[in-house]
């Protein structure tokens, strides 16, 4: 004896395919959005290293020129003054003064971590002025 049926039976369909799609929707718009925020870090990065480049290259004029202002000042109040080395901006700057007929030389190497860079100023040691600055 077979079992009594309550109500109509359901005809057999086709499996419902919307979650398919939605599922590769959310795959696609999860691989844009990943693409975009590797662009945006790679962006971001590139950024920083140039901005720390301009900080190291401020830090490294603001340097050369502390270096030769202060010999300029030490050779304006003793003109036997024949250079040093100074210590400064956690940086070394190392001058030499030499005599160029009434003139003076002021050579400076001045080095920060891997930057390196030579001055010569000429200076009128008995006008106070500078003749010449050459990088």
């Amino acid at each position: 004896m077979e079992p009594a049926k309550i109500g109509p039976t359901a005809p057999v369909s086709e499996p419902n395919k919307n979650g398919y799609v939605l599922v590769i929707m959310v795959l696609i718009l999860a691989s844009v959005f990943s693409v975009v925020l590797i662009k945006i870090t790679l962006q971001s990065i590139s950024f920083l290293e140039s901005s720390s480049l301009r900080v190291a290259e401020a830090n490294f004029l603001s340097l050369e020129n502390s270096c030769a202002h202060e010999n300029l000042i030490k050779l304006t109040r003793d003109e036997s003054y024949t250079g040093e080395t100074l210590n400064l901006f956690s940086g070394s700057c190392t001058s030499v003064i030499t005599d160029d007929g009434s003139n003076k030389n002021i050579s400076l190497t001045v080095t920060q971590e891997n930057y390196t860079d030579n001055l010569i100023i000429t200076v009128d040691p008995n006008l106070k002025k500078i003749v010449a600055w050459d990088n």
